[in-house]
């Protein structure tokens, strides 16, 4: 799907969203394991635990698919901070995410050894810091002057084979931009 032509562009919840994907995906590479792919998603909840293929060939050695989602907002009135624009102040909350292979059954269908399961914690561990990461360290939000505040960070499945970790944050920015031609 193609994006259509906006002649009024959202200029405050999408920039941030495409910056903190972009951003969780630099972080998950950091881990040492890079994700095959990288999405937006729109939903009220949490995407299907698909794409969590334990190999791609692109990039070399990854594995797993990260998200990114707008998950609410909400006009914010914090009196400290007087709105200088016609729609003022919103808070608003976004999520990053990861969905990995999951370890589950061996090759003839039985339950996997401590042995086997060693490390697979400590891995999404090391993939919930990178999705932390994602708003503490992006430039974009430095570069905006805003300060992401992370509101949860959860554990997702197993199941379907795959295994996640989510992090929310919320930001407040001001909503003032008006399109040209519009009294507000």
């Amino acid at each position: 799907m193609t994006e259509p032509h906006v002649a009024a562009p959202d200029r405050l919840i999408l920039p941030a969203l495409q910056a903190v994907r972009w951003c969780a995906t630099t972080q998950l590479a950091l881990t040492g394991i890079p994700v095959c792919h990288s999405v937006l998603y729109f939903s009220d909840h949490y995407p299907p635990a698909q794409g969590c293929d334990c190999r791609c060939t692109e990039p070399p050695g990854g594995q797993g698919v990260a998200w990114a989602r707008f998950v609410q907002g909400q006009a914010s009135t914090s009196p400290a901070t007087p709105a200088p624009c016609a729609s003022g102040q919103v808070a608003f909350t976004l999520e990053v995410g990861v969905y990995r292979c999951a370890p589950t059954l061996d090759g003839n269908g039985n339950p996997l050894s401590d042995d086997q399961l060693q490390g697979w914690p400590e891995a999404m561990m090391h993939d919930l810091a990178a999705l932390r990461r994602a708003f503490t360290c992006c430039p974009y939000f430095a570069d905006n002057d805003l300060t992401p505040q992370i509101t949860a960070m959860n554990p997702i499945g197993p199941m379907g084979g795959c295994v996640g970790a989510a992090v929310r944050a919320q930001i407040v920015d001001l909503d003032c931009h008006c399109p040209p031609g519009v009294n507000a």
